[in-house]
């Protein structure tokens, strides 16, 4: 059973000292630890899905380092830009002629020309040297992710599980394998976390404003920030990522290009509504609604059922942000942004693994607990039926929104009287109780 008793308070008795309170090694108050009975539970069944979907998540990456991967894109958009053709930086059709050594029909790139300037240090190298580097920097920041998660707990047992949840999960070894970037996003997600937890607002604020890198995902902090409020950390946000999201490409590739950038962002958009995509992945290698329809379907997803499944969702986060306690509001974020974002890939999900233990750390619920396991092995089974690349017509049903849904849900517990006028009803939905206890972690 986890401890429920609350971080930072000395027990005192009649007639006695209070207890001294124990601290992290950041100095914060210590919070109740996992017990070794949990501990031992968790550990043992990370342990048996790592033997089944780590393995062979493990056995993948091993044989089949040669097959698939998207370095190339990162690698050439910087070889682009040393070059001086940033012009055709947001062009995949022009990419694909002028850098025809890399042997593929298309080459794109939906990023910040910003993301371009990091990867600078390898733009000379060859592919499979670029590769070995950037799978140990993402072994690297996973690692990190695992570090900061023990340091703000205090608690080796977290930093294991945590570290066990990723080596157990057939995605983690994909998003090696395919050289992305959800490693690096999940360690920006639990610093900022982690440093707006200890009252660290500029920190925060940088962390956030790195992730407009993919500005995809750095919509929900941003707005969790300004929902608290935090809004200290909001401005330093907002003047990192408007730097390194459109200030830097402005001086990079001009007004034109940043144009040019919109409008590739824009065909993203629409190829999401496309089971197989052509000049990028289409639905069909989606955790989000645009898959789950279209994989159910077996046919290019219908809008109207994407929309509506996407109004939910926002309904949901919107509950749960309305609470304004911080760990729920960041989980429910991120979930939203993989559900509802129109190109958000199965490895994106690996984000997850750097902030859903801190949050459960944090709230302590056995329903969250429970729900990120499934979720945690539902992600994996998805992910391989996607890489098994079975034919698209056949009709299958994704269980990592279903399971993302039923998160959102647990996160935005329902309470209401039956008894209760309708007026009152549809505001206490809404979360707009003027008795609502406000917590601020």
């Amino acid at each position: 059973m986890l401890s429920l008793r609350q971080p930072g308070r000395a027990r005192v008795s009649a007639g006695r000292v209070a207890e001294p309170v124990e601290r992290t090694l950041t100095g914060e108050p210590r919070r109740p630890g996992i017990s070794t009975p949990v501990f031992l539970a968790l550990a043992a069944y990370l342990i048996v899905v790592m033997c089944i979907w780590g393995n062979l998540g493990l056995s993948r990456l091993l044989a089949e380092w040669h097959w698939l991967n998207d370095l190339h894109f990162f690698r050439d958009a910087a070889r682009l830009l040393y070059g001086g053709q940033q012009a055709i930086l947001y062009d995949p059709e022009a990419r694909a002629n002028r850098l025809f050594d890399i042997g593929v029909s298309h080459e794109t790139f939906p990023y910040p020309a910003t993301m371009a300037l990091l990867f600078l240090p390898i733009q000379s190298l060859g592919l499979e040297t670029g590769r070995y580097i950037f799978l140990a920097l993402s072994l690297a920041a996973s690692l990190g992710s695992v570090l900061v998660a023990y340091r703000w707990s205090g608690d080796w047992r977290l930093a294991v599980l945590m570290a066990l949840a990723m080596a157990s999960s057939f995605t983690f070894y994909e998003t090696l394998r395919f050289s992305q970037l959800a490693p690096f996003i999940g360690l920006c997600s639990v610093l900022a976390l982690v440093n707006l937890a200890r009252g660290k607002h500029n920190n925060a604020g940088i962390y956030v404003g790195l992730l407009a890198l993919k500005p995809s995902v750095a919509l929900a902090p941003m707005l969790v920030l300004m929902l608290l409020p935090r809004w200290r950390s909001a401005l330093v946000a907002a003047l990192v990522g408007l730097t390194v999201g459109l200030l830097i490409p402005l001086l990079i590739v001009g007004p034109e290009g940043q144009l040019d950038y919109l409008r590739l962002v824009e065909r993203y958009g629409d190829v999401a509504y496309h089971l197989d995509g052509k000049f990028t992945a289409g639905a069909a290698w989606m955790l989000n609604w645009h898959g789950l329809v279209g994989r159910l379907l077996g046919e290019d997803p219908p809008k109207l059922p994407v929309i509506l499944l996407g109004l939910v969702t926002v309904m949901l986060v919107v509950r749960v942000w309305l609470r304004r306690e911080l760990f729920s509001s960041w989980l429910a974020g991120a979930l939203g942004t993989l559900l509802l974002v129109p190109h958000a890939v199965f490895y994106d999900w690996v984000m997850l693994y750097s902030i859903a233990p801190v949050v459960a750390y944090a709230l302590r619920s056995r329903t969250l607990v429970m729900l990120l396991l499934l979720l945690h092995l539902s992600v994996s089974l998805d992910s391989h039926e996607i890489m098994s690349l079975n034919n698209l017509s056949n009709s299958h049903i994704f269980l990592t929104p279903l399971v993302a849904v039923a998160l959102l849900v647990s996160l935005a517990p329902v309470s209401i009287p039956v008894t209760r006028p309708p007026a009152r009803y549809f505001s206490s939905m809404l979360g707009w109780s003027t008795r609502q206890n406000f917590s601020r972690h």
